[in-house]
């Protein structure tokens, strides 16, 4: 089951973001994004939790600040699934832009972005806490 994002599945959201990429923009961020409503997003929710996606509105911009799938869950179509929702959901936020980072070497997420619509546009070399390359992508979206 694919449903909205709430403020409780934030400490879950960190904790796995820690454990999977080493790394998360923190609790507090979220919070703040959350309570001025330019967070969203949507977690697989079942038995238990097993991926998400985040997201920052700004105006007609949105971009995915994160989407996770635990190991345990992988291969099922859970981030498509999860990406499919957040795309619905810009099309009735009348969003334009859709944009995110993904890891140069990360070839089954840049794979699912790319079957989604996205287009790698720029290639941003040092932009991980490791010093690896991240590629930006776009989901330019359609005027409905």
């Amino acid at each position: 089951m694919i449903r909205p994002l709430l403020v409780d599945d934030l400490p879950w959201i960190v904790l796995q973001e820690n454990i999977i990429f080493g790394t998360s923009l923190g609790e507090e961020h979220y919070q703040t994004l959350f309570r001025l409503g330019s967070l969203f997003g949507y977690v697989s929710d079942g038995v238990e939790r097993t991926g998400a996606v985040l997201c920052s509105q700004n105006g007609e911009h949105v971009q995915i600040e994160n989407l996770f799938v635990l190991p345990i869950a992988r291969r099922q179509g859970l981030a498509t699934a999860l990406l499919t929702q957040l795309i619905q959901e810009c099309d009735t936020r009348s969003i334009q832009f859709i944009s995110l980072e993904v890891s140069k070497t990360n070839a089954v997420a840049k794979q699912l972005y790319e079957s989604l619509g996205f287009d790698g546009i720029k290639h941003i070399p040092n932009y991980y806490p490791d010093g690896s390359d991240a590629v930006f992508m776009v989901h330019e979206r359609r005027s409905q």
